[in-house]
């Protein structure tokens, strides 16, 4: 649930205050700026900190893993690459937006989480207020981020396979839940996540 909840929060910090979105709206690297976030809420959450006691596995790394993967088929280093280009204005922009974002998302969540996630925003505020926004900051960020997946999942057998699954479960929610907005006929690979939905998921 927290992994669905969270893997497009970064952005809202791509929001541009345009009469038509339509013209151009690029979210090309959103994720690791989910994950940014993710992170700042699980250091707010003591049942995240304790989850290997309360569910018997550590769901933190397998998590942002399946946050910062989601999108790994539009190449990985090039959606990374896109940091580059945030604009800072935009940055300032979904600062303000956090209490619109916490009321969106606050549905979802149970009191403890909510709590952890009112208190992740406001660090994230600071932090953004006190100290700037840095593009090369939320580079650096996101290559540790991959870093430390690699460390922590890639290379723990057991790590590894909740990842993928909780990674295939986001990738078939984030698509299912798009298709619902488009009007247009459904492609071979959204009908590919329906079968798997179908099949794995009910």
């Amino acid at each position: 649930k927290v992994s669905i909840v969270f893997h497009d929060v970064g952005k809202v910090f791509y929001q541009k205050e345009l009469k038509d979105i339509r013209t151009h709206l690029s979210f090309k690297g959103h994720e690791f700026l989910s994950t940014f976030v993710f992170k700042k809420f699980y250091e707010q959450n003591k049942k995240l900190w304790h989850s290997n006691e309360i569910f018997g596995v550590d769901v933190v790394e397998p998590i942002k893993f399946a946050i910062l993967f989601h999108h790994h088929a539009m190449d990985v280093r090039r959606r990374e690459d896109a940091l580059k280009e945030l604009d800072t204005g935009n940055i300032i922009r979904g600062i303000s937006l956090f209490n619109l974002l916490f009321e969106n998302l606050q549905t979802y969540l149970d009191q403890e989480d909510r709590l952890a996630l009112k208190n992740a925003l406001f660090k994230i505020k600071n932090v953004l207020n006190d100290f700037g926004v840095s593009k090369d900051n939320f580079k650096r960020e996101a290559e540790e981020d991959i870093r430390s997946v690699w460390r922590n999942v890639w290379s723990n057998k057991n790590n590894k396979v909740l990842s993928l699954i909780l990674l295939n479960v986001l990738i078939v929610a984030d698509n299912m839940s798009a298709q619902t907005k488009r009007t247009f006929s459904k492609s071979v690979f959204h009908q590919s996540v329906e079968e798997f939905y179908h099949t794995y998921l009910l």
